[in-house]
C-alpha cells in the first residue's frame, strides 16, 4: 500500500470525517466537518549509503469545521491517528486560520512529516 492510500485511510477512520477526506482540494460544496491533504514535498530520507530506500514524506492536513469546538476535537482526532502511523516522524505545523466569513467555517492546518519505503 502506497503513503497516500496509508493517510487517506488514517483520516477516513475518524468517524468525524468518514467519507469527508479529500486529496489536494475540497469539492465545489463539500460536506462539514471535512479534511484535505496534500503531499507538498517528497525528498528521499537521508540513509547510510542510501540503501534503505526511504523516502520523507511532508503531508499537509487542512481541517475545516462549522463550529470551533468540534475544530478543536477534529484536530485532536486527527494528530493521534497520524501519530499512531508507524510512517509517522514528527508533527512539524500545527496553524489555526482565522474564522472563514465568505463560507462560514473554522479552519486548521495540521503539517507532518512521515517516512516510507520507496513505491
Amino acid at each position: 500500500m502506497n503513503i497516500q492510500q496509508k493517510v487517506h485511510d488514517a483520516l477516513s477512520a475518524i468517524g468525524a470525517i468518514a467519507g469527508a477526506v479529500f486529496p489536494n482540494v475540497l469539492p465545489q460544496t463539500p460536506p462539514y466537518p471535512c479534511a484535505a491533504y496534500q503531499f507538498i514535498a517528497n525528498p528521499p530520507a537521508d540513509s547510510f549509503m542510501a540503501s534503505a530506500f526511504l523516502t520523507d514524506f511532508h503531508v499537509q492536513v487542512t481541517l475545516h469545521t462549522v463550529d470551533y469546538p468540534g475544530l478543536l476535537a477534529l484536530r485532536q482526532s486527527v494528530i493521534n491517528a497520524v501519530y499512531a502511523m508507524p510512517e509517522h516522524i514528527v508533527r512539524e505545523t500545527d496553524i489555526e486560520s482565522p474564522y472563514e466569513f465568505d463560507v462560514k467555517t473554522f479552519t486548521w492546518i495540521l503539517g507532518f512529516h512521515l517516512r516510507d519505503t520507496e513505491q
